[in-house]
């Protein structure tokens, strides 16, 4: 089974380099690159300085930067729903193709912790936060609970599993407990023990497999995949959950329902209750504000902000052709001239919460930033309303 679990692995690397390599392509490997680049100077820069660190605010930092890891990996089983009917009389072998997944999950992440105890040793040496030998102990520990972290998602796919509220009060219990130093090597020896203790637990399991849960484990993991790649290219495997959120009703109320604004109505459903776009608006909001808030450069700021609102009405596109095949809305009184204005006013609402929530956070570097920030949104913004919006919809139509 660990050698069938290779042969689907080789085939998802093969379908995932199809995107993969439009993902990394020139042009972010420079952003990164610069980006790299200026991250190492600023860290550089604020070891060298005078600024005095507590210790125990120290040792937090380190340890809330390396449990943030501890969310980062999951196991790809590789499991497809099909399985469910034709692994059923392997099921007793199952074990050693759940061993293979993990060691094969297991390289990113731990690799990844590697690599971020060896870029904050200069902070900790910097600041005397932990002796060598000790912070070598902690690297250790951390090692150790992302591997069993690992483990506890793989028992979990099995009806008797261990529940995932001990899971985290064990993870990041020890976690805390590595803020003093004999904590910290009490966490290393309880840590070893767990791990001993799960892959016993996993490779002799004590109860049937639960397929239906790691089916959906699964496709879970690989929609979380396919949004990461969907900000760089059109991707067709995915699909979204539509959820009730009572909390929206008071907004969806105010698109006003007439037979003449179905589309409106349908596009605001789509963005609020479904979880594709509403997500997509959020993180981008989010993680183009940590910036901004990070950067400490206004400049960078501005340039980041265009660059954002540029990504967030880019992956709204699909959007306008989302239902474009539900056939009952083709008996609906409605146009496509209709219906691409109000997609436009979609775009229009969503981009002014972004470019106020933008614009409000530049009143940091001054109000003459702000300002600055509001008016080159804004003319991006109707660039793209009616420059480049009315030529896709051309191009698509001559398709």
């Amino acid at each position: 089974m660990g050698q069938f679990y290779t042969l689907r692995y080789q085939k998802h690397l093969k379908k995932l380099s199809k995107y993969l390599k439009y993902v990394f392509n020139d042009h972010l490997m420079i952003l990164l690159f610069f980006l790299l680049g200026g991250g190492i100077l600023a860290y550089a820069k604020f070891l060298q300085s005078d600024y005095h660190m507590n210790l125990y605010f120290g040792r937090l930092i380190v340890i809330l930067i390396s449990s943030s890891v501890l969310l980062i990996g999951k196991v790809a089983t590789l499991i497809q729903e099909a399985d469910i009917l034709f692994l059923l009389p392997k099921e007793q072998k199952l074990p050693s193709y759940f061993q293979r997944a993990l060691n094969v999950s297991a390289v990113l992440p731990l690799s990844l912790l590697v690599v971020i105890f060896i870029a904050l040793w200069p902070f900790v040496k910097t600041f005397q936060l932990y002796n060598p030998a000790t912070y070598l102990c902690l690297s250790g520990t951390f090692i150790l609970l992302k591997y069993a972290d690992l483990l506890f998602q793989v028992q979990a796919s099995y009806f008797k599993a261990i529940a995932n509220f001990w899971r985290y009060i064990f993870l990041y219990g020890l976690a805390v407990c590595s803020l003093v130093n004999f904590g910290v090597y009490i966490s290393l020896v309880l840590a070893a023990l767990a791990v001993l203790y799960l892959q016993r637990r996993v490779a002799k399991p004590q109860s049937l497999i639960n397929m239906s849960f790691v089916i959906a484990q699964e496709q879970r993991r690989m929609q979380n995949v396919y949004r990461w790649l969907n900000l760089f290219t059109d991707v067709p495997n995915q699909y979204g959950q539509i959820k009730r959120r009572q909390y929206f009703d008071a907004l969806l109320q105010r698109v006003i329902v007439k037979r003449q604004q179905t589309d409106a109505v349908l596009y605001w459903s789509q963005v609020l209750r479904g979880n594709v776009y509403g997500n997509l608006f959020v993180r981008l909001l989010l993680i183009s504000s940590l910036i901004i808030i990070l950067a400490r450069n206004a400049t960078l700021s501005l340039v980041m902000s265009g660059l954002f609102l540029f990504l967030i009405l880019i992956q709204m596109l699909p959007l306008m052709k989302e239902f474009d095949y539900v056939l009952w809305l083709q008996l609906m009184p409605t146009t496509i001239v209709r219906k691409q204005r109000e997609f436009q006013m979609l775009l229009w609402r969503l981009s002014s919460v972004y470019m106020i929530v933008t614009s409000v956070l530049m009143l940091i570097y001054g109000p003459i930033v702000g300002l600055l920030n509001l008016s080159l949104t804004a003319v991006l913004l109707l660039i793209f309303l009616y420059g480049y919006l009315p030529a896709y919809n051309k191009r698509k139509k001559r398709r």
